[in-house]
Parts: C-alpha cells; structure tokens; sequence
C-alpha cells in the first residue's frame, strides 16, 4: 500500500519517496536511511484527497459549461460533444452540480446550434 505524507513547503500529500512536490516544486530530500515516512494525520490526506478531486471535477464542469455555449456559434455537434465529455468527467471527479449544468447546456445548445446553422445556411443558399 502506498503511504503518504506531507510537503513541508506547502503541506500538500505526496507520496512516499517522491523526489520532488507535485504541488509547488519543493525539492523533497528525505534521509536515505528513513525506511518510513514521517507521521501525518490521515484525517488531513483523505480532506486534501477529496478538495483536489473536488477542484478537478469543478474545472472540467467549467470547460464543458464554456464549450455548450462555443456551440452555439461554431460547431455545435462537436463542441456539444465535448461539452458532453467533460460533463461527465466533472460528475466523476466530484462535481456533480456542475458537471450536470454542462452536459444539459452541451446537448441543448448543439441542437439549438446545429437548427440555427442549418437555418441560415438554408437562407444563404435559398
């Protein structure tokens, strides 16, 4: 099982044995001799855990909320589409809320995208 403790610059978790912090770049030079890692409250690792997967779900909710509205004007089919995708990674990382909101807007904006494109390509060509 892979243990876990924390950066002594900006007290992120890292794993065991990382050279550096994923987070701010802190070199983590450890003794070579040390064969466990420093003690850390496990309480503090799981609400670390869970505020980044929350932060990551909520960024990709935001892209797929930016990408249902950029289909309304270019490419509705395809930036619906990839407002639909990251909808869904927002839901799975922990945002569901938001993750919601742009799989919702994603599909209604690329139809409501695609019958306006169709309408004014109809009336140019008319």
């Amino acid at each position: 099982m892979q243990q876990w403790y924390q950066c002594p610059s900006c007290g992120v978790t890292v794993a065991f044995g990382a050279r550096f912090c994923g987070n701010c770049g802190a070199s983590l030079n450890w003794p070579i001799q040390q064969t466990q890692p420093p003690p850390v409250n496990q309480q503090q690792i799981q609400q670390s855990r869970s505020y980044e997967q929350q932060r990551r779900g909520t960024i990709f909710g935001a892209l797929g909320v930016v990408f249902a509205v950029l289909s309304l004007g270019f490419f509705p089919i395809i930036f619906g589409a990839v407002a639909l995708a990251f909808g869904v990674i927002g839901i799975v990382r922990g945002s569901t809320v938001l993750g919601a909101v742009a799989i919702v807007l994603g599909v209604l904006f690329a139809f409501i995208g695609a019958l306006w494109g169709a309408a004014v390509w109809s009336n140019l060509l008319a």
